[in-house]
């Protein structure tokens, strides 16, 4: 199948690419994408004709381009989950709101503005990495998220509590975890998604 999606602008009426992959996350809704050439906004539809790869006219984007969504009231997204830190001697209880993208998670520093969307988490837990694991929180078709968390390299491990234990991931591994799932980091640091 092609990365790309051949669609002409309605303004110029010039042929352009938009990326595939770039649409399907906004599977169901209307977007609006700038043409490359003559920058003016189009709206495009994602749906199974524009996903199919046939000439589409009346809309327009390319790999690029900015999105802006259109939601009707009734397309209304559910919440983000929360992440959750769970109180030991190590953590006091802390709360923090996940965002769609990548979320950076590791013991808070001084640096932690150099990175976006970086959630500290504020401990006397040395194990846990500056930089320990991330979730990324993607919408699917259905209007909820899901959250896929991945290990960045920490040294002691990102550990996810499974019904026969923990299960570490490993390096490059990504895992769907769910509201409710519990994952370990550092020494003591646990935390825990809840809407």
């Amino acid at each position: 199948m092609n990365d790309h999606i051949a669609i002409k602008c309605q303004r110029c009426l010039k042929d352009f690419d938009v990326a595939r992959l770039k649409l399907s996350a906004h599977w169901g809704k209307k977007v609006e994408i700038k043409c490359k050439h003559c920058k003016q906004p189009n709206q495009v539809n994602v749906n199974a004709l524009l996903m199919s790869g046939k000439p589409i006219s009346n809309s327009g984007g390319d790999s690029n381009a900015d999105f802006t969504i259109h939601l009707n009231p009734s397309d209304a997204i559910k919440d983000v989950a929360k992440l959750l830190v769970i109180p030991n001697d190590y953590n006091h209880a802390q709360t923090f709101q996940l965002k769609e993208g990548e979320n950076v998670i590791g013991r808070q520093s001084g640096q932690d503005s150099e990175i976006v969307n970086k959630i500290g988490i504020v401990t006397n837990d040395t194990k846990l990495s500056r930089i320990h694991c991330q979730i990324t929180v993607m919408v699917k078709p259905d209007k909820t998220y899901r959250y896929v968390i991945e290990d960045m390299g920490s040294l002691n491990g990102t550990h996810i509590e499974v019904k026969s234990g923990m299960k570490k991931l490993e390096i490059n591994e990504k895992i769907v975890i769910q509201v409710g799932d519990t994952v370990s980091l550092g020494y003591r640091t646990k935390i825990k998604l809840s809407l």
